[in-house]
Parts: structure tokens; sequence; C-alpha cells
């Protein structure tokens, strides 16, 4: 379907004289093998994140299209496509009362949900404004009353959106995202514990120390595919156990997560994108990363970690520092441990930058009775 936006809403936009009108297009998820070139186009030499790769993109259509309503939502002027969104709609559910409206690869439900971060609106250079611009007023005139902004950069396209959405309740949880700067530590030369500071570093050392003890540490990268994936089943089970152990639901449990994860890993690894690590002390799993890597770039996805009664040994330490040093070597930029507040994430880190989780919410009786009957549930489990 293509609509063209109102003359008022373009003199709002101020659209560059160079290009015509601009125009909407919105399509099904079915036109994806037609739509995945302009997607990938719109992407090139700009910095998005895997999360917005047009592999991760159909993966998630792939996996997902069949429990929520999706649409390809493009903006083109002069024939020439300036920006595009994966707008999701998820209806009500015991769970979540509320009608959602999500962006790009998010808004599967919560028991399947992949953690979509580094999201933001795919545009060309420049056009970052009119894009969020254009998509808010299509936004608008859609039926919802939660629009989630998950996982999104600051930046011109994320403070266009909260701006145009002014009128409506918006409530942010900001989260800090740490990093490993690893041609920094190039340049400098010094090694990944002595970065970290002598408190945090001799701490790494003594648990490489602990864990060297049970025979010599060696890290290996996953050589194709069916090596990756059986990796990955490695880390599905060492994940779950934990999991079990602390009588929490792991991610792996889910099916669709799983399903994602081994389609993307088979589509992605020839192309460099996927990365499969598996640490051993004396041939014994230590434990498994699975990294996401773009534009030079490793990012900490998921893990599996063999843990035992021994309280000196540090499965997670060590093998994410291996991991690190193993980047470094192989002339990535940067190791990315992605959102959250875990205290291990800060202290291994040397840099942070913040990532944004943002909910908007329209005035009316049905979310005004959510929040009441919300409110109530928390006086009673208080």
């Amino acid at each position: 379907m293509s609509l063209p936006l109102s003359s008022g809403s373009l003199s709002r936009l101020s659209i560059p004289r160079a290009l015509g009108p601009l125009e909407r297009i919105v399509e099904p998820t079915s036109n994806w093998p037609r739509f995945a070139a302009r997607w990938e186009k719109l992407a090139e030499g700009a910095e998005y994140s895997i999360f917005l790769s047009p592999l991760w993109i159909e993966t998630w259509i792939e996996t997902f299209s069949d429990i929520v309503n999706a649409s390809l939502v493009s903006f083109r002027a002069d024939g020439h496509d300036i920006g595009a969104c994966l707008v999701v709609h998820t209806a009500p559910s015991l769970a979540q009362p509320l009608r959602k409206v999500s962006l790009n690869a998010s808004g599967e439900p919560a028991a399947d949900t992949l953690y979509v971060e580094l999201n933001d609106i795919l545009c060309r250079p420049g056009w970052q404004s009119v894009t969020a611009s254009a998509l808010v007023e299509y936004l608008i005139g859609e039926s919802w009353d939660e629009c989630r902004l998950d996982g999104f950069c600051s930046g011109i396209a994320y403070d266009v959106l909260k701006m145009q959405f002014a009128g409506f309740d918006i409530e942010e949880e900001w989260q800090a995202s740490y990093h490993v700067d690893l041609a920094a530590l190039r340049t400098s030369g010094v090694a990944y514990s002595k970065a970290l500071g002598a408190g945090r570093g001799k701490y790494v050392q003594r648990k490489i120390s602990y864990h060297a003890r049970l025979g010599e540490l060696r890290i290996q990268a996953a050589a194709d595919a069916e090596e990756a994936l059986a990796m990955l089943d490695e880390l599905a089970i060492l994940n779950s156990r934990r999991f079990d152990a602390l009588g929490r639901r792991g991610v792996w449990k889910s099916s669709r997560f799983s399903a994602f994860h081994r389609s993307f890993v088979q589509k992605s690894f020839a192309g460099g994108k996927i990365q499969m690590l598996r640490v051993t002390a004396g041939g014994q799993t230590v434990g498994v990363l699975y990294n996401l890597v773009h534009q030079n770039k490793a990012y900490f996805y998921q893990c599996g970690y063999n843990y035992t009664d021994d309280k000196r040994l540090s499965p997670g330490v060590v093998t994410l520092a291996l991991a690190i040093e193993y980047n470094r070597a192989a002339g990535l930029d940067e190791f990315d441990f992605l959102a959250g507040d875990s205290a291990y994430k800060e202290w291994m880190s040397t840099g942070r930058r913040q990532l944004v989780w943002t909910r908007i919410r329209r005035r009316g009786p049905r979310v005004w009775m959510y929040d009441r009957l919300r409110s109530l549930k928390h006086r009673m489990a208080s």
C-alpha cells in the first residue's frame, strides 16, 4: 500500500528541495524476499548494528511472523528509499493486556524474546529526522495502547521520535552497555588484565591460574557452521543447567529462541557474522561463548559455563578474559558486553555507552485500567 503524506506534515519534515514529496509504503512481511535488497542498501556504509542487519531481520520474520502482525514500512522520495522500519503489532494477552506496537526485530512474546539492542531507525545518512518524523505520523494513525522503543541508541532518530510523541505518556529506562576498546589495547601494547587496573587485573589473573591447575587452558573457535551448531548445543545445555540450578527459566527453554539462533548461525557463519568460542582446561570445557560479529566488533550475546562446587573457580571470568584476548589478537576493534547491570560487565570493561528502553502510552480507559490493576497488584504483593 502506498500513501502520500499530508502537505502539512511535509512542511514540518523539511524535505530537501532536491527531492519531491515523501511517499509512505506499507507492505506485508511476505514481501521480504523482494524487500531485502532495499533494506541492505539503506544499511550500506552506515553504523547500524547487527540487530538491524538483513539476515537478523529476515530470520526474525521467519521465526515470529506467524504469531505477530508485522509490516515493512518504508519511505521514498523521487523513487529512492530514504528510510525503512519493521513495525510489529502484538495482540493483547493475559500477561500483556495492552495492544502493543514495537519497532524492528522486537515485540515477540516475552518467553521467546531475543533481547534486541542497538536499535535505531534505518535510513540514509542525514535523513534521521525526516524518517523518524514520518514514522511517528504513521504510528499515530495506527491502533495501539503502548509503543515500545526497545534497546534504542541515543541520537537524532531517537530524539525526534521522543519529541514527536510529546503529547503521550513517556517512560524511559536507560541501561549502561559496557565494552572493551580492543583497538586502544593494541595501540598501547598493554595486556587486557593490566588495562583493568591492579585490583581487577590481579583478580582475573588469579582466576585464570586456578583454572590452569586443571590443565592447559585453550580457546578454540568453530571452523565451520556444523561445528558452530555443535558448540551452540553445548552452550544451551550448560546455560540451561545453570538456570535450572537457580530455579529460573533459561532462554534456551524457548523453542522459538533456539530455532531463531540455529537458523541465524547457519545463514551467517560463512559471512563471518558468528563467532563460537570454547575454552577448555585440560580438555574439559570451561565455557562456551556465542558472539555476534559486525563492523569489526564482537558482541557478547550468549554464554554457557561449566560451574562446579569449587568456589575458587570462575568459569565466566576466565572464558570472557580469554575471549577478549582472542579478539584483540584477531584484530577486532571492540568487545561489546551489550546492555545489563551485571557487576562483572562493568569491572571487566574499559568503557560504556547508554541504551534506552522506552514506553509511550496513549491516554485512555484501557491504559488507565491497566495502570490501576498493576498498581493494585504491587500493593497486594508488598
